[in-house]
């Protein structure tokens, strides 16, 4: 199995999208350098992170061995510039960016087969606004995909050699009996 990682799904942002929509796409380091940031860069926006959140487990369904299926969630943050909403008296702007950005999430990520061991597609659980201020606007987008795990994904006993008897003979008589000889 291949390791859940939120490095292939950026890579595939970054590959489909090609700069289109998103003008720069990271991780968690990136989305707190981006949300820590006093002002905006708006070469950097819209931006979308990618960030593991949540892991939920199913009960072992092997008798003699481990077969469960692990619900990897993970939420790619999206920040926009509000900057731009001073001349917009509605303040629309970043609405309609939002909604470009998810149709744009949804062509790189939705329904992809990633390179880990997964059961089904990747599929959308929801979005919610995070954060709005005045210099920005920060949705997250929650997704999911269902991993199987079994025995080969854990613990490896380590393999001996197999035990191996001696060959041994006693000289014994059937009629007569043992002799109380050992040979080898």
């Amino acid at each position: 199995m291949g390791i859940f990682s939120t490095v292939e799904i950026i890579k595939q942002i970054k590959a489909v999208d090609n700069g289109k929509i998103f003008k720069l796409v990271g991780g968690a380091a990136q989305i707190a350098r981006l949300l820590d940031m006093e002002n905006i860069n708006q070469g950097h926006m819209p931006f979308c992170g990618v960030v593991p959140s949540e892991g939920r487990a199913t009960d072992n369904e092997a008798l003699n061995g481990t077969w469960q299926t692990l619900t990897e969630y993970f939420d790619c943050v999206i920040i926009l510039d509000n900057t731009r909403n001073t001349l917009d008296i509605a303040g629309q702007t970043c609405v309609v960016d939002f909604y470009d950005c998810r149709d744009a999430l949804f062509k790189c990520i939705y329904n992809w087969n990633p390179p880990f061991n997964i059961t089904k597609p990747i599929s959308f659980d929801g979005y919610e606004l995070d954060t709005l201020s005045v210099s920005r606007i920060v949705y997250k987008l929650t997704f999911k995909c269902d991993i199987t795990i079994s025995s080969d994904d854990g613990y490896q006993s380590p393999t001996f050699p197999d035990w191996g008897i001696d060959k041994v003979e006693i000289d014994a008589d059937p009629v007569i009996g043992p002799n109380h000889l050992i040979t080898q």
